[in-house]
């Protein structure tokens, strides 16, 4: 092994140099053991060949193992310069970044992803990968090339990352998520219509097009409402101010902006686990393999005009399980997480909210016996002077009339929608990306369908 090998990490337009010494990092910072204002002891670490140019690294998780992890696969890959673009976030654990870098001969590479987290999640991923997403959408889902694994020595904490190849059209064309194209002037709601209509037809044809429908007990295929109790406890408390956690959970009734609600807390942790365990609550409902974690930052777009392809990230959820589920969490991810996103709560004045409830009340079937569950572009007419909310009812429209065709005739549409819908809105009010308004606003939707189940 060669001693004094260097490579180079860029941050805000200063460069700081790293020396390895066999299996021994030792940093030499302005004489300061830090890397981003993390304390730097011994690490395990592999030796590289030559620098290492990134930008955009101080938006990686907080751990300084991760940014060991994303050299050792982007040096495998014989990268010279990147530049990491966050994808998604809010999360302090893990994150996924776009690659945009050249190799060691000056050369543009094809921009990858990468995607970093505990190595629990590493691991499902590529698991997920080779059994539901490689010879399923292997045009649509980017071919995982790498993945590496690091363990602390302080704590034993295992961390891992992957590094996905996915770019097909140049190596100049523009990767953007769903999320960042939503709130981009470039593009209209028309295209951003056809937008779903495309992502939702990828995966029915290698998805959801091969699942069955079976009569199930819906309550079992919903874990996570059960499994995430107590943050949704210690969420909701905080939204409704009560004196005590417990105090929630008994509680049959709460009141959110002065409506009072029935207190999902307190259905989950009685009549959802009844229903869970009993053996008369079973219904038709689709199966197929599912992405399992599907919102506006797990569907990438690359390219511009009329010239796109649609790519899907993040599998570490991927499944066989309720076709709905996917339909659900965009839904509620547009709704709840993307409209009136980083709005100060003074911007969410009396009027933006009556017609954001007015609406939801509209196109709520389970709040509203004659609303319609597909609102038509003549039902959405009243929110023509809310051009945001407008917005996310249109893609709700879509969403849901796509899911229509996975939704068996025995029943109303919206009777086997509303359970996979509460269990994509309620874990909202414990995200710390969204706002006290927006999660106000699932809590009000949560009770609502609370209601009706």
């Amino acid at each position: 092994m060669v001693l004094g090998e260097t490579f180079i990490i860029w941050r805000q337009g200063s460069a700081s140099e790293f020396y390895l010494y066999g299996w021994q990092l030792v940093l030499f910072w302005a004489g300061l053991g830090l890397l981003g204002g993390h304390l730097i002891s011994e690490r395990v670490m592999t030796h590289f060949n030559s620098p290492l140019l990134i930008e955009g690294f101080e938006e990686l998780p907080s751990r300084p193992e991760y940014l060991f992890i994303a050299q050792h696969l982007l040096n495998a890959m014989n990268y010279r310069y990147v530049q990491l673009d966050k994808l998604q976030g809010g999360y302090e654990s893990s994150g996924v970044f776009v690659v945009r870098g050249h190799n060691r001969m000056g050369q543009k590479f094809c921009d990858r992803v990468i995607k970093l987290g505990d190595f629990s999640d590493i691991s499902a991923e590529q698991e997920r990968y080779r059994q539901y997403v490689h010879g399923f959408l292997p045009h649509n889902s980017g071919r995982m090339v790498k993945s590496y694994a690091f363990s602390s020595k302080e704590d034993g904490h295992t961390m891992g990352g992957v590094l996905y190849d996915f770019a097909r059209l140049d190596k100049d064309s523009d990767v953007r998520n769903l999320q960042a194209l939503y709130f981009s002037r470039e593009i209209s709601s028309k295209e951003l219509a056809h937008l779903l209509h495309e992502s939702f037809a990828l995966l029915i044809e290698n998805w959801y097009g091969e699942g069955r429908g079976e009569r199930v007990n819906q309550y079992r295929d919903y874990p996570r409402l059960l499994k995430k109790l107590n943050d949704i406890t210690l969420a909701v408390q905080q939204l409704t101010h009560p004196t005590a956690t417990n105090q929630v959970r008994h509680q049959p009734t709460i009141h959110v902006r002065g409506i009072a609600l029935r207190n999902p807390v307190h259905f989950v942790d009685s009549t959802f686990q009844k229903r869970k365990e009993s053996s008369n609550e079973r219904e038709f409902a689709h199966r197929s393999i599912i992405h399992g974690d599907l919102h506006s930052r797990n569907i990438l777009i690359e390219g511009a005009q009329e010239r796109k392809l649609i790519w899907f990230i993040d599998f570490s959820n991927t499944q066989e399980g309720p076709t709905l589920w996917d339909f659900c969490s965009l839904e509620a991810d547009i709704k709840f997480c993307l409209l009136m996103k980083d709005k100060l709560a003074s911007e969410w004045d009396k009027q933006t909210w009556g017609a954001i409830l007015e609406a939801e009340e509209q196109f709520s079937p389970w709040v509203n016996a004659t609303a319609s569950f597909v609102p038509s572009e003549q039902e959405l007419a009243f929110l023509e002077s809310y051009p945001e909310v407008l917005k996310a009812w249109r893609c709700v429209a879509v969403i849901r009339e796509i899911a229509r065709q996975f939704i068996f005739k025995e029943s109303p549409p919206w009777s086997i929608y509303s359970l996979p819908l509460l269990h994509a809105t309620l874990p909202i009010v414990y995200y710390q990306q969204c706002s006290t308004p927006q999660k106000e606003y699932a809590l009000i939707s949560s009770g609502w369908l609370c209601d009706s189940l």
